[in-house]
């Protein structure tokens, strides 16, 4: 469990980095637009719900059409798929733990 544990700090270190060092930068730099009252995501809307500037909806053609943004997002995909593994593998070895505990 201690090593499963490691293993899963290890990974998410390495995925905040990750973000922080490349997805955020390249959005903050290239979509600053992406954060207006036009985006769909709840807690942006709150923000921005009483926004006077226009709105500009290119910005989501021009996320979709980012080769690099795309090649990212993958990388934070199978950083995701990694995570939700060693999550598995932690859950698995308490159930495992409770199963000793719970004969002796």
């Amino acid at each position: 469990y201690y090593s499963t544990v490691l293993q899963i700090k290890d990974r998410e270190n390495i995925s905040n980095t990750f973000i922080s060092n490349r997805i955020e930068p390249l959005v903050f730099r290239r979509y600053s637009n992406f954060f207006n009252k036009s985006n769909p995501s709840m807690i942006i809307q709150e923000v921005y719900a009483n926004d006077p500037r226009p709105l500009d909806d290119k910005v989501f053609y021009e996320m979709f059409a980012d080769k690099e943004l795309e090649v990212l997002c993958w990388g934070r995909r199978y950083q995701n798929k990694k995570q939700w593994a060693l999550y598995q593998m932690a859950i698995d070895d308490i159930n495992k733990i409770i199963t000793l505990i719970n004969n002796v």
